[in-house]
């Protein structure tokens, strides 16, 4: 299992299965570092899955999290329940946080309506308001964990790069795809780039560029594979992560 960066960095810990299980296990020691991994890989979607949903802010989502994570997983050992034949982990996570989240919301907002006697109105969320929080939810969550399988490609396209010593490909692909999709740059010409990079020729900015991209292809099926699981179909998996970001192609 890889161990890169863990909270606040880009890397994930690989997550699967096993680790799920062990993660909902009984064994306290074994128990305590897959729920680490567990977290190290799904916490920076599930915040932006939160931030976005319930429109606030991230220090908000974060407390939201932190209880859900104490409360559910910790005390109540909800891992324990999940089940590969029913269906994507992530799915499974993020219904339960929603479910967490609403019914938190629904209390407050019931303590809010609590008149002086106790007396607490029927008038809460709707289980059929709760399916369609929960529907919106997993299309940003889905997003959300489409954007960190990319965030991770790109820091190892870019540490790989730099590890064969060969930096004007991630500088070439940078200049010609990331600048202009993250930060809204024009995207450079190859007569430019050759200006820029010192490269010989147009045709050595287009090599260049080319090599890049697939390296960066290669790279995003390593993470998809390591992320989907071994008996995952990977073509299957790019595909649903093309749609969950809009790419065409």
């Amino acid at each position: 299992m890889s161990e890169d960066t863990g909270e606040g960095g880009y890397g994930f810990q690989t997550t699967d299965w096993t680790q799920v299980r062990a993660a909902g296990g009984v064994d306290g020691e074994v128990r305590q570092r897959a729920l680490a991994a567990v977290f190290a890989t799904y916490r920076r979607p599930l915040l932006a899955h939160l931030c976005g949903t319930f429109r606030v802010g991230e220090d908000q989502a974060a407390d939201w999290l932190q209880d859900f994570v104490h409360q559910k997983v910790l005390l109540a050992n909800l891992l324990r329940c999940a089940d590969r034949a029913r269906g994507r982990f992530r799915t499974f996570l993020l219904t339960s946080l929603d479910r967490f989240v609403l019914d938190h919301l629904r209390r407050t907002r019931a303590q809010r309506r609590m008149p002086a006697r106790g007396f607490v109105p029927l008038h809460e969320v709707s289980e059929e308001a709760i399916a369609q929080q929960a529907e919106a939810g997993a299309a940003a969550m889905a997003c959300a964990w489409a954007k960190a399988l990319v965030e991770e490609t790109l820091r190892r396209m870019e540490a790989e790069c730099a590890n064969k010593k060969c930096p004007r490909r991630w500088e070439v692909f940078k200049a010609h795809v990331l600048d202009p999709l993250y930060h809204g740059a024009e995207s450079l010409p190859y007569a430019v780039l050759v200006q820029r990079f010192g490269l010989r020729s147009p045709a050595e900015a287009s090599n260049t560029f080319n090599t890049g991209v697939r390296m960066f292809e290669r790279l995003l099926r390593q993470v998809v594979r390591e992320y989907a699981g071994p008996e995952a179909d990977v073509a299957e998996e790019l595909r649903q992560l093309r749609r969950d970001l809009g790419w065409r192609g």
